[in-house]
């Protein structure tokens, strides 16, 4: 009986810090220079007006050569994408630091079952024209074993983004990378999946933003945030460990944590 008491409480205090990290609002930070090196952003355009590029969504680097968003964020038309690379202000191309490469459309792979009404398989790879040159600016994140979810109870999951807003004119962004931090409880799945439904991530992250942690020195991202209009909150989370064996068939040289 006692044993059972005990067991009562543990999920009673469990249950209670859940709920109150769940009604905390997330503290934006400015991003400084070489803090994410794996995150990029993207705009788009068309090859017969390439002045007029678009702000359109966030990536992460995986490898020298290959980058991973949402399936989403590349299913509109449109023949060019420019990713910046080791940015931290996106509006200034001098940034120390910060590289820009123009990708065209037929270097991008996304998922064969992607469904753009539901959402589902919502993953997609850009494989770069020319390899990446690695630095502290610019770095391949690592991804997640199968095995590893249970093992980040007590670290902070991380998000990071330039804040798109949709006006009636246009899609604009903030010029400077800000992130929120929250540290992991009980289950990191679970848990990224209510986050990133939170009002406040939606506000921040761009589509495509990583949710990252940082472990044995090591930036390992487990999962993307998509910028879904669907009622269920798993639609806003892209979970990495889902696609492993997808990621691993079309780029060699993914970091495995």
């Amino acid at each position: 009986m006692a044993k059972q008491y005990n067991w009562l409480l543990i999920s009673l205090a469990t249950l209670l810090l859940l709920v109150n990290i769940e009604a905390e609002e997330p503290e934006e930070k400015l991003a400084i220079p070489t803090q994410f090196p794996y995150q990029v952003f993207i705009d788009v355009a068309l090859k017969s007006d390439n002045s007029k590029w678009v702000p359109k969504c966030s990536g992460t680097i995986i490898s020298k050569s290959a980058i991973v968003t949402t399936a989403s964020c590349l299913d509109t038309e449109f023949d060019l994408a420019q990713i910046y690379f080791g940015a931290v202000n996106i509006s200034n191309a001098f940034e120390i630091g910060q590289t820009r490469m123009e990708v065209e459309r037929k270097y991008f792979e996304v998922h064969e079952g992607y469904n753009p009404v539901t959402l589902s398989n919502n993953i997609a790879i850009i494989k770069l024209p020319f390899e990446l040159e690695f630095n502290e600016y610019v770095q391949a994140v690592s991804l997640p074993s199968k095995s590893d979810a249970s093992h980040y109870v007590g670290q902070q999951m991380i998000i990071a983004g330039w804040h798109q807003i949709a006006t009636k004119q246009k899609l604009s962004v903030w010029a400077v990378l800000k992130f929120v931090a929250k540290v992991v409880v009980v289950d990191l799945i679970v848990e990224a999946v209510k986050w990133v439904g939170n009002k406040v991530i939606e506000l921040l992250a761009d589509e495509g933003s990583p949710i990252t942690m940082h472990k044995d020195n090591v930036n390992v991202a487990v999962g993307m945030y998509s910028n879904s209009k669907a009622k269920s909150k798993l639609s806003h989370f892209v979970n990495f460990i889902k696609f492993l064996s997808w990621i691993k068939k079309r780029v060699s040289d993914v970091r495995i944590q």
